[in-house]
């Protein structure tokens, strides 16, 4: 994904992103729930996203530390969720509530245990080499 989008860039060029982020190792059991309930294929760390920009040219300006806001606005989405509870069972069941309900609270879960996080990345692709 990096690299690709890098390569459009125009040196000089800027690439600006959020990303959800590991903040630790997870386990191999979480890793493949988030990959079952959540669609996840990876997830990077800040420290890798910053090493693969490195690795395609570019310098990193600004790294923010998304993560405590991020944690607040899902924790505030899951309330607004269950709020919405009766609603949701006469659409898609009860069966149907408790697997969202429960897929979204392991989530939040992890935002709650600094297992995941979230990062503002600012970066510039380097100027291209000039010939002697």
């Amino acid at each position: 994904m990096i690299a690709q989008a890098v390569r459009v860039l125009k040196p000089g060029g800027v690439i600006a992103f959020t990303d959800i982020v590991r903040l630790g190792p997870l386990s191999a059991d979480t890793a493949q729930r988030l990959r079952d309930g959540m669609t996840f294929t990876e997830i990077e760390s800040p420290a890798g996203y910053a090493k693969l920009l490195a690795g395609n040219a570019c310098t990193v300006e600004k790294c923010t530390d998304l993560s405590g806001e991020w944690t607040r606005i899902l924790q505030q989405r899951l309330a607004m969720y269950r709020s919405l509870k009766d609603s949701t069972i006469a659409k898609f069941g009860v069966a149907g509530f408790e697997r969202y309900d429960a897929a979204y609270s392991f989530f939040v879960s992890l935002y709650e245990s600094n297992a995941l996080g979230g990062v503002r990345y600012v970066a510039r692709k380097q100027a291209e080499a000039q010939s002697p």
